[in-house]
């Protein structure tokens, strides 16, 4: 899954640079705002680094061999470094909009909403709106963390509750943890058995973060005033 739609976001960038053959003729800052505009990412627009073209040529000949298998993944590619600060930094607060709400509606209202989150006309944009129609959640959570992991030691985060939390509580809770792990893609999970607040496993032992339940607590009154 995550591997596919790598693929596809290096197609777009083979094809960004034939469309701009001089675009390592131009400045640093002409160059990412040409990659950022393509794909409103900040973290993709850090891609590539390079003075020369020689240079990236070198780095898409080792994606490419990445993806064939014929070289471990890993962060010695910078394509694949952006990609996983977008997965890590960026895609998380999309990502958190596919909550029950979304699940639960119609195929036509989810489209549109997708179209919303991921409006580029990319192939890696098109692949993103796919994703949640054609995998669950939990699915796309841990395809993540297994794509990441692949790389690098990163603990596996997981936070379960006894309702879903709202996007900017998710927000919240991923911005403290990514200051610890900052290489973790947590999964959040409803767990119906809990009688409330929230649970945390890191790696699989429970941690007691109780501050983090006092301030849903505080969440849940609030937005009742």
């Amino acid at each position: 899954m995550i591997n596919s739609l790598f693929t596809v976001l290096l197609i777009d960038f083979l094809d960004l640079f034939k469309a701009h053959p001089d675009i390592f003729r131009k400045t640093s800052d002409y160059r990412k705002k040409l990659i950022f505009d393509a794909f409103q990412s900040d973290a993709l627009a850090e891609a590539f680094p390079y003075q020369s073209e020689a240079e990236v040529v070198d780095d898409l000949l080792l994606t490419v061999r990445m993806l064939t298998a014929e070289a471990p993944m890993s962060e010695g590619s910078s394509l694949v470094k952006a990609f996983s600060q977008y997965l890590l930094r960026e895609f998380p607060s999309r990502f958190d909009q596919f909550d029950r709400k979304f699940l639960l509606s119609r195929r036509e209202d989810q489209m549109t909403s997708l179209m919303s989150i991921f409006p580029q006309k990319t192939r890696f944009s098109t692949q993103l709106r796919q994703l949640p129609i054609s995998s669950t959640p939990q699915d796309i959570s841990e395809a993540i963390v297994g794509f990441l992991q692949a790389m690098k030691p990163c603990p596996r985060v997981l936070v379960q509750s006894a309702v879903e939390c709202t996007p900017s509580f998710k927000q919240q809770i991923r911005t403290h943890f990514l200051q610890q792990f900052p290489t973790s893609f947590l999964t959040f999970q409803v767990n119906h058995q809990l009688i409330g607040g929230l649970r945390f496993f890191i790696d699989g032992k429970v941690r007691d973060l109780s501050w983090f339940s006092k301030i849903q607590a505080l969440t849940q009154f609030t937005s009742h005033l």
